[in-house]
């Protein structure tokens, strides 16, 4: 494992690089820093909680296996066990728990060497299994002995070159212990890693708003986007933000001989929030420093996305004490000082007391209001209005009417909204796509509008409006909210010429203009 503390010695005088419209100036970093590893992974031995890992239980989350890191360790201070908690592990076969890999890249045909130490009750069922080598489906059976016991697997790539993943597999009543995993090319040593653009940037959270690098700050991307598709999300007009519920490493934690995946999205002018979640459902928050000072100094961050879902009791697993993230976030707050959020799940349609414990416990609030009218939204704010004010981010999904995408993403600013990501980009449609990008090139080009001084300005029928002066202009934004279609009148002092940004139009008033509003749609104006 290379040594990732190296970093923040390296980093403690990086430049920074501010963000205007998703794209990142040519202020100096502090790179590049370049190590010798030997392993793959950048955390094999845990030591850094399950970053670089994912976790999960079948069937659907309810099975009866937890994750949790144990100081019985083989090597260091932590191992990663995988415990039966409940009566039905194993009880057939899709009752297991699994943690497998992020993806990291495979060069083609390489030939791999994989050794790691595991700790299972003598005859338990446990295997290694991937689906990412010459040989299909490969298994192979872990040794359990009751004892610490290395293991070894040898395997080749496919014959081109792609992002691979392998898992471990525990099918037993009881536990699978897992350390020092390490991987290795069978043929010679790993390439160098280059680490391009280490540095800190500088970023505050103000009641409502966050500021990086001393300007207002839009979060406005995807969920989830694999690293040969950056370039896409980049070409999108105002994404500046990718972030992962899982699946994708936005973090420099594999030493597999192509850019890191946070220099591959600020060479784009992408910034980056990594995904600790699996990490703060172990409930260990002593590993939280050592994430901070391993990943936070890099250019690309500007938040850390503690915990989706923790909230969430369908899913037995992904429920975290609100107490316990409190001192995860005080924990990572003594090395760093960058955000963290986290997605409460029935912040969009329970009362506020579900959600309210969690005040304590969160920099930035997230919600995911997927629903194709407004009610979420509004349940959304209903709920963070009678918390303690913090900057709110609003996670949407497919829509199967992608109209409502772009009034919804309006509706959620005005009330108060400064992120916006959408889940996840590799299922997303068509339609839905183009949607998003409407709604991001349109609110990123009122970016600066939406952080200027307010304006006075009312509507009747029960459409929502944020007015802001800017540049010795009016700017109304301007949703209905409803249904059903509504005749608006605007009292506007000084309205007299009003342009209809993005649809080509114009009114007359004088003092206050009246226009139409179908069910679910929005407005901007100016003047």
């Amino acid at each position: 494992m290379r040594a990732w503390f190296l970093l923040v010695a390296a980093c403690s005088g990086g430049g920074h690089h501010a963000v205007v419209d998703g794209a990142a100036d040519a202020a100096p970093d502090a790179g590049p820093i370049i190590t010798h590893p030997t392993n793959v992974l950048g955390n094999g031995g845990f030591e850094l909680g399950m970053v670089g890992w994912g976790e999960f239980v079948q069937p659907d989350g309810n099975g009866d296996y937890g994750f949790f890191l144990s100081t019985d360790a083989h090597g260091g201070t932590y191992a990663l066990e995988l415990r039966c908690v409940g009566p039905s592990c194993a009880t057939d076969f899709n009752n297991r728990g699994f943690i497998i890999t992020n993806p990291f890249h495979m060069p083609a045909n390489q030939t791999y060497t994989l050794t790691f130490w595991a700790k299972c009750a003598s005859g338990a069922d446990a295997f290694f299994y991937t689906e990412s080598a010459a040989t299909p489906y490969l298994v192979q059976k872990i040794t359990c002995t009751g004892d610490w016991t290395q293991n070894t697997v040898s395997f080749t790539a496919l014959p081109t070159d792609r992002d691979g993943t392998f898992y471990f597999y525990n099918h037993s009543t009881g536990s699978l212990f897992l350390d020092d995993v390490v991987l290795a090319y069978a043929d010679g040593p790993l390439p160098d890693h280059v680490l391009l653009h280490p540095g800190t940037r500088t970023v505050t959270t103000d009641g409502t708003r966050i500021t990086v690098d001393g300007k207002p700050f839009y979060a406005l991307g995807f969920f989830n986007v694999p690293y040969d598709q950056l370039d896409q999300v980049a070409a999108i007009h105002g994404a500046n933000m990718v972030t992962t519920a899982g699946g994708q490493a936005l973090v420099d934690v594999f030493n597999d001989g192509r850019e890191p995946y946070p220099d591959r999205a600020y060479d784009l002018g992408l910034t980056v929030v990594p995904n600790l979640t699996e990490t703060a459902r172990l409930g260990v928050p002593d590993v939280f420093p050592r994430i901070m000072n391993a990943f936070g100094a890099h250019l690309a961050n500007v938040t850390f996305y503690l915990a989706d879902e923790p909230d969430q009791a369908f899913y037995k697993y992904s429920l975290i004490d609100p107490a316990v993230m409190q001192q995860e976030v005080a924990a990572a707050h003594t090395v760093s000082t960058l955000p963290l959020v986290a997605d409460l799940q029935h912040a969009h349609y329970d009362p506020p007391s579900v959600d309210k414990p969690f005040e304590i416990a969160e920099d930035i609030y997230a919600s995911e209001p997927y629903q194709e009218d407004a009610s979420g939204i509004t349940q959304t704010f209903t709920v963070f209005g009678a918390m303690t004010p913090r900057p709110v981010w609003i996670f949407d999904d497919n829509h199967a009417d992608p109209s409502t995408v772009v009034p919804k993403a309006y509706y959620g600013t005005i009330l108060g909204a400064t992120g916006l990501a959408f889940f996840d980009w590799p299922g997303l449609d068509a339609a839905n796509r183009a949607a998003d990008a409407q709604a991001i090139d349109e609110l990123s080009q009122l970016t600066d509008v939406i952080f200027a001084d307010p304006a006075t300005v009312t509507a009747s029928g029960g459409v929502a409006v944020m007015a802001r002066s800017y540049h010795g202009k009016t700017y109304v934004l301007a949703v209905n909210p409803t249904s059903a279609t509504v005749q608006a009148t605007f009292t506007a002092p000084g309205a007299t010429a009003i342009d209809v940004m993005f649809e080509q139009r114009t009114l007359t008033g004088n003092g206050s203009f009246t226009d139409t509003f179908a069910g679910l749609s929005r407005h901007v104006y100016t003047y």
